[in-house]
């Protein structure tokens, strides 16, 4: 992609706000990169709607600016299935899934085959949805609005905004989304180096047979 280590990065999707954060957090949580990386509110919709330029045909291919080994994992800040499971008991962090309701208590179909319903036991349910603006082009809600979504789905924003405040892990249907709930809680100041995403997520979790799966609604977070 031509990213050097000192590069500002900009990132966008065509549907808004979906993709994009995605590649934030890869780019800044998960591999460090040490310059700024942005995430275009609205994407290439609001930025058509505004009516500004575009440029067309192939993107000029590019050199490597920083050699592979510059770019390193962070591995606590991408958990693993094994890290998941032990958080049951222990509950080193938070978890949050970004499915919608049905899909968390496991009401509504998976929309991938042979999959359990139902949601990784002691997480809370945050929907990537409600954290959107309606309509089109999509953006992410204002933070007095993204507020009032997590306190709505017991996310103790207090407790997390502490300085000795605990971990929060993400997690979705693919590690997606996941990350669209990770950026509305650094806009309302969670620290980068306090959130890591379940890469696997419900495509992992809910496809294994030794992996405990709760249903029904969640139970309001008690720790951190």
């Amino acid at each position: 992609l031509g990213i050097n280590r000192t590069m500002r990065v900009v990132v966008y999707d065509r549907l808004g706000l979906f993709s994009a954060p995605r590649l934030w957090y890869t780019l800044k949580v998960a591999f460090g990169h040490p310059s700024d990386v942005a995430v275009l509110d609205g994407g290439l919709p609001r930025w058509l709607k505004l009516g500004l330029p575009l440029e067309h045909g192939p993107p000029p291919k590019l050199e490597p600016e920083a050699p592979p080994s510059t770019w390193q994992l962070a591995p606590q800040r991408c958990w693993d299935v094994e890290r998941v499971r032990a958080n049951i008991g222990a509950q080193e962090a938070l978890v949050l899934d970004a499915r919608g309701p049905g899909r968390f208590e496991g009401t509504a179909p998976e929309p991938r085959p042979g999959m359990r319903g139902g949601h990784i036991p002691g997480s809370l349910n945050v929907p990537f949805t409600d954290l959107l603006s309606e309509g089109a082009p999509c953006t992410l809600r204002p933070p007095d609005e993204l507020h009032a979504c997590m306190l709505a789905t017991n996310v103790p924003l207090e407790a997390l905004s502490a300085p000795s405040g605990g971990t929060v892990v993400s997690s979705c249907g693919s590690g997606m989304t996941a990350c669209i709930v990770g950026l509305a809680l650094h806009q309302l100041g969670l620290p980068l180096d306090r959130w890591s995403v379940y890469d696997g997520s419900w495509a992992e979790w809910g496809a294994r047979e030794d992996t405990p799966v709760a249903t029904g609604r969640a139970t309001p977070a008690s720790r951190l």
